[in-house]
């Protein structure tokens, strides 16, 4: 178990220090003028900020049954990719519906992490 521990926690530590960092990024894009830039009004910013959790929230369950059904390491390496490419787009977005479209797929990708990391933690124990 040591072994295993000393191999996986450290790249499960990164993964989930990236999600979170990548989680709050949208507070630093507002703060170097993403409502401008995106011509955002009213509440279409807390809206961006809202539509990420509803996959997160629906999609946990589901992507914890995926990854019994699949091997960890294909279905966690498929959807980290999937995270990366979703963040890069939510950096290259010009529209309203661009931001939403990349926040939503954001947090479908990253429900896979939580359930992946709180199943890893407690099997080690």
């Amino acid at each position: 178990m040591a072994k295993i521990d000393l191999r996986v926690i450290p790249f499960l530590c990164i993964l989930y220090l990236l999600a979170f960092l990548d989680r709050i990024n949208i507070a630093n894009a507002r703060s170097f003028g993403l409502v401008a830039d995106l011509k955002l009004k009213n509440v279409e910013y807390n809206t961006a900020l809202t539509i990420f959790f509803v996959p997160y929230i629906v999609f946990e369950i589901p992507s914890n049954v995926i990854m019994k059904k699949l091997r960890p390491h294909i279905w966690l390496s498929g959807c980290m990719f999937m995270f990366g490419l979703a963040t890069i787009c939510q950096g290259l977005v010009r529209n309203y519906s661009g931001l939403l479209a990349t926040r939503f797929f954001l947090g479908f990708f990253e429900a896979s992490i939580l359930p992946f990391e709180c199943t890893c933690h407690t099997a080690t124990f």
